[in-house]
């Protein structure tokens, strides 16, 4: 990882999550253009998130032999 990140990077991921819950790990850090462990790296920052309620704000589950990743967010903040 060689950038610094900022919270609109943060925010980015978000936005582009919410658009669908299943990703390519490579295809989400191409959108991001970011690489692979600074994808993992904000996954992990943003797993440990919590909402008001005490719940995960973004839980993720990794399937590395699948290359695939699949988010669950919070229902009441991301209404699809």
């Amino acid at each position: 990882m060689n950038k610094k990140l900022k919270l609109q990077d943060f925010t980015f991921l978000i936005n582009i999550i919410k658009d669908q819950d299943n990703w390519n790990i490579q295809d989400l850090a191409d959108k991001l253009t970011v690489d692979l462990d600074t994808l993992l790296y904000m996954l992990n920052i943003m797993s440990e998130v919590y909402s008001v309620n005490g719940e995960s704000f973004i839980n993720f589950d990794l399937d590395l032999s699948k290359n695939n990743i699949t988010a669950v967010t919070q229902t009441d903040i991301f209404p699809k």
